[in-house]
């Protein structure tokens, strides 16, 4: 690794353990921008066609795709895959965890203009059960991005919560004006945070690294912009997690899914 690269990734490693997030400039080259982008089009044709729906596939008012999951599953060759595998990705989790990374999922948060949703405020690891908090996202921007089209706001520092919970989490509920199924942080426990929020403002193929345990959201895409972001779910070869917690989130998960069809 050469001292620029070695320089980069000490501060952006720095960043990371004091805001719980980290901005890297240019992750992705155009040629590779332009290759997501068009990937993502035929995924979103495929799960239409298939007629995927929660808790994989979900859709704004207007049938747009408004978020996707688990995408590595249901396509194993997409090439966004090896997004994962960049040095630069490498090196990082390797220098902050001292453990190989391996990608665990593959999500795209689509949040079309005028009519994209909104993202509840929430802690990843709520939903991953990790003991070590060694699990990370990388979250890939392939439009611009600001606070005008439902960029992802940050409360700096949250991820150093020291609550009830063993693994510094904040009691998630499912919010009744979220049309989804992703657990957020009531209003009541969100106003008594007292870090300054931060919005991500990217341009195409800048990406956002964040732990699991920072508190972030993002409002409607009421803009003409769409914000398309791909996100890499990175753990470690000896990640280690919660099993009975994360068996009773799936069961709340599948309960949620299933009322929602009444």
């Amino acid at each position: 690794m050469s001292d620029d690269s070695l320089e980069i990734i000490q501060k952006s490693v720095d960043d990371f353990r004091i805001n719980g997030f980290t901005v890297l400039r240019s992750f992705l080259k155009k040629n590779e921008i332009k290759i997501a982008k068009k990937d993502v089009k035929k995924m979103f044709s495929i799960l239409k066609k298939k007629n995927f729906g929660p808790p994989f596939v979900f859709f704004t008012e207007d049938l747009k795709v408004d978020a996707a999951h688990k995408l590595g599953k249901i396509f194993p060759n997409t090439p966004l895959l090896t997004f994962a595998k960049k040095k630069i990705i490498k090196d990082f989790y390797k220098n902050l965890f001292k453990d190989n990374s391996v990608l665990e999922n593959l999500q795209i948060f689509a949040k079309p203009k005028k009519s994209g949703g909104e993202t509840p405020f929430h802690q990843d690891n709520w939903y991953w059960n990790t003991k070590d908090k060694s699990r990370i996202n990388v979250w890939i921007a392939l439009d611009r991005v600001t606070k005008r089209n439902g960029g992802v706001i940050y409360y700096k520092g949250s991820h150093k919560y020291k609550g009830p919970d063993k693994y510094g989490l904040i009691k998630h509920v499912f919010p009744k004006r979220y049309a989804g199924f992703l657990k957020g942080i009531p209003d009541a426990a969100l106003n008594k945070l007292k870090h300054t929020k931060y919005t991500a403002n990217l341009y195409p193929g800048d990406c956002i690294i964040h732990t699991g345990e920072v508190v972030h959201g993002a409002k409607k895409n009421k803009s003409n912009i769409n914000r398309t972001g791909v996100v890499l779910s990175i753990a470690g070869k000896k990640t280690k997690y919660d099993k009975n917690k994360t068996n009773i989130y799936k069961q709340e998960l599948a309960n949620q899914v299933l009322s929602s069809y009444d």
